[in-house]
């Protein structure tokens, strides 16, 4: 459909509710003139009245609007979405809740194997991330789709002060795997992006074994 066309129908519709408002004001004006009201009243009283008139056709043209605008909006929003402050969300590609590991290999050259538990509710992503090692909590996690952001805070001592660092995680789930990358802003040197991959562990179930008496 063409932009102009499109914009036509829009203010068509507005202007269609306002109409209806402008009818309503003009049936209860008419009804008033046909009693014959106006003539028992003082100008003051006339006034306030016509005025009580104008401020009930622009309420209901007001409601008209905002009711229209509220079923254009659900209208548009994608199925299977979630909609939070006006920003909608796909759902989840698959469920990540539980406990995470992967083997992270940082830029000074050591590897730690970190861990993460996930707990999911909606798109609202929370739990705790290691980083090397030191559990940290999850801070304003987001999954939509197949993919996954999240921050974490760390702090570290060196040569007597005290530095705050924000780690960045943006994961891509892909089947059993989530395709991470890291970014962290240390506050006190420059931390090229690291990728690693996590993997949901399992737990194994525990073989019972039942000994019978002969």
């Amino acid at each position: 459909m063409p932009v102009q066309e499109h914009m036509l129908q829009g203010v068509g519709k507005v202007a269609g509710i306002g109409g209806i408002g402008f009818g309503v004001f003009l049936l209860l004006f008419r009804e008033v003139i046909r009693k014959n009201i106006f003539p028992t009243l003082s100008d003051d009283e006339a006034y306030r009245l016509i005025k009580q008139f104008m401020y009930l056709t622009f309420g209901i043209a007001l409601a008209g609007i905002a009711a229209w605008t509220f079923i254009t909006v659900a209208a548009s929003t994608p199925a299977g979405s979630y909609a939070r402050h006006g920003i909608h969300f796909l759902e989840p590609s698959r469920d990540i809740s539980g406990t995470w590991t992967a083997n992270v290999k940082y830029g000074w050259g050591d590897t730690y194997q970190e861990t993460f538990t996930f707990e999911v509710n909606g798109h609202d992503l929370s739990g705790l991330a290691t980083y090397v090692r030191g559990p940290n909590p999850i801070a304003e996690g987001v999954i939509e789709g197949d993919r996954l952001t999240f921050h974490t805070v760390s702090y570290t001592e060196l040569d007597g002060k005290r530095y705050q660092e924000k780690h960045q995680y943006k994961g891509t789930i892909n089947g059993d795997a989530i395709d991470f990358v890291l970014e962290t802003d240390s506050g006190y040197m420059t931390v090229l992006p690291l990728k690693f991959v996590a993997r949901k562990q399992t737990v194994t179930p525990v073989a019972v074994q039942v000994s019978s008496n002969s």
